[in-house]
């Protein structure tokens, strides 16, 4: 899967003319991303699948600022268990574990020069989920 969209939001009606035509903050103009994932279980463990994915943040502007924040790139990672595909009782039950921001990436958003936040750094969650 692979997506990317091109967002020029601007401030078109303010009180403040200074904020006037200014693009709207943490909205970047470019935002991209690809994920796959490769079922391995024909090879070796039936119901396993692999995956990563990258995804990419532009710059954004910093309102009161004279600079825009920095662009990221972010890798990912997933695995997934279908415990059915080995075991018919369990038909329904799946695993996984996930991996966002594997290298540990620092990036900024800003909505105004003095209101910045870091966004999330490394993050390993699983999941168990039955769909019946």
């Amino acid at each position: 899967m692979a997506s990317h969209s091109y967002t020029d939001a601007r401030t078109t009606k303010t009180t403040d003319s200074n904020n006037l035509s200014q693009r709207i903050a943490v909205v970047p103009y470019n935002l991209a991303s690809a994920f796959g994932t490769y079922d391995i279980g024909t090879f070796s463990i039936p119901g396993l699948r692999l995956g990563r994915g990258v995804r990419y943040v532009g710059s954004a502007n910093i309102p009161g600022s004279a600079f825009d924040t920095k662009e990221a790139t972010l890798f990912d990672l997933v695995a997934s268990y279908d415990f059915g595909v080995a075991d018919r009782t369990l038909a329904g039950w799946r695993a996984q574990l996930n991996n966002r921001n594997v290298t540990d990436k620092i990036y900024v958003g800003c909505a105004a020069a003095t209101q910045c936040r870091y966004y999330p750094p490394r993050n390993v969650f699983g999941t168990i989920a039955y769909r019946w």
